[in-house]
């Protein structure tokens, strides 16, 4: 089975996150694993966010071998949803941000099509639900909720961005059992 999975984690990137021992589980039963890593952008220069700089010196927006039938694609975009901690300015940045999907490189895009099941943690890759339905509609979705993204203090969009996006999940998987009711059964 072809696994493509959506983070905000590096693969090799020093932190093992359960996306990535959820990845690597599944490649020791024999299936591959694609991992997209989301949320980058020059603007993560400008925070400090250190993963900006471990994507520049591995290697930013290209396939890189991680282990046997596991791979990663670290997408560093011109822009990338984030809160700006203003009201005033995320509305104005919201149709900007709502354009985040259009900017997914095709070499990421054509292992979407491939893939049996996609699996997407909470963040960014939210934003990618619609474009992952048009690549390839038959692909099981699962949404891996690690944070409330209130808790995450992400822009608005991605708070709507999850509402829309939940009726179209397969499964949603959720880290507490007090999480339950922020999802419709």
């Amino acid at each position: 089975m072809n696994v493509f999975v959506i983070t905000g984690h590096i693969p090799d990137g020093g932190r093992k996150a359960s996306m990535l021992l959820m990845a690597e589980s599944l490649v020791r039963q024999g299936h591959r694993v694609d991992i997209l890593t989301t949320g980058l952008s020059p603007f993560s220069k400008l925070v400090n966010d250190n993963r900006y700089r471990q994507a520049i010196a591995l290697g930013a927006n290209t396939w890189r071998k991680v282990g046997t039938r596991l791979s990663s694609f670290i997408w560093v975009a011109p822009f990338h949803p984030f809160n700006l901690r203003n009201r005033w300015a995320n509305a104005l940045s919201t149709p900007l941000f709502k354009t985040y999907p259009l900017l997914l490189p095709a070499p990421a895009r054509e292992k979407i099509r491939t893939a049996h099941l996609v699996v997407i943690e909470s963040g960014p890759g939210l934003l990618l639900v619609n474009l992952i339905r048009v690549l390839n509609p038959h692909a099981k979705l699962i949404y891996s909720v690690s944070d409330r993204l209130e808790t995450l203090l992400t822009h608005p969009l991605l708070l709507e961005a999850q509402r829309q996006a939940t009726p179209l999940f397969n499964l949603i998987r959720l880290p507490a059992q007090a999480m339950q009711t922020d999802f419709p059964p």
